[in-house]
């Protein structure tokens, strides 16, 4: 029903795209969970690949509600629809839980360091997500800003479902619409996103 809700709403927008999301855990306990990432997107009315990138990220739990994630990605995008380029990006994220139990809200303010084929430039993306966290299925709202160069750049606001499971694992299905500065103007963009989370391969114990 969400799916065909965003395709209605999308059916007469610019561009429909599909971003695809795949992570597993590397190793998980009371503090820590490291993994491995990777993501594939489609532009063009889902036509065209256009973005691709995989890395690793370590969350780490400094206390009960503060937290801190780290981590590096490689990507291969093609924005221009002439040829992909290498772009490396660093990550540093502390998030806070502003309220825990069955209705979880989480704020992060997420920096990175990006690196493509031209001048390495600072991006920062002030994040706030909530979610109605019960067994089975979970529905979730995210709102986030991006600011670079001394500029608001992007918003991007997602809702969607999450079906959790054993030992982290985890999938996601929402619909994500964006408004993006192009010069003066602003650009809308809609996509269907789709995350699979495949559980700790080395499971000591999940994070509280």
């Amino acid at each position: 029903m969400l799916c065909a809700l965003a395709l209605e709403v999308c059916a007469q927008a610019a561009d429909l795209q599909s971003w695809n999301g795949l992570e597993f855990g590397l190793f998980t306990n009371q503090r820590v969970r490291w993994s491995a990432t990777t993501s594939l997107r489609f532009r063009d009315q889902v036509h065209s690949a256009y973005d691709f990138y995989l890395g690793s990220m370590a969350r780490i739990a400094l206390t009960p509600r503060w937290a801190v994630t780290a981590g590096y990605l490689y990507r291969q995008v093609n924005p221009n629809r002439t040829s992909f380029h290498p772009e490396h990006r660093l990550i540093l994220a502390p998030s806070l839980l502003l309220h825990p139990g069955k209705t979880r809200v989480e704020a992060a303010m997420q920096y990175e360091r990006l690196k493509p084929t031209g001048s390495a430039y600072n991006r920062y993306r002030p994040r706030l997500v909530l979610e109605r966290v019960r067994p089975g299925l979970s529905p979730f709202l995210s709102t986030e800003g991006m600011f670079a160069m001394s500029q608001f750049q992007r918003s991007r606001n997602m809702a969607g479902v999450r079906w959790h499971f054993e030992q982290g694992s985890m999938i996601e299905v929402g619909y994500q619409f964006e408004t993006m500065r192009s010069g003066s103007a602003w650009i809308p963009r809609h996509a269907i996103r789709t995350t699979f989370v495949i559980g700790d391969l080395h499971h000591v114990r999940q994070v509280d």
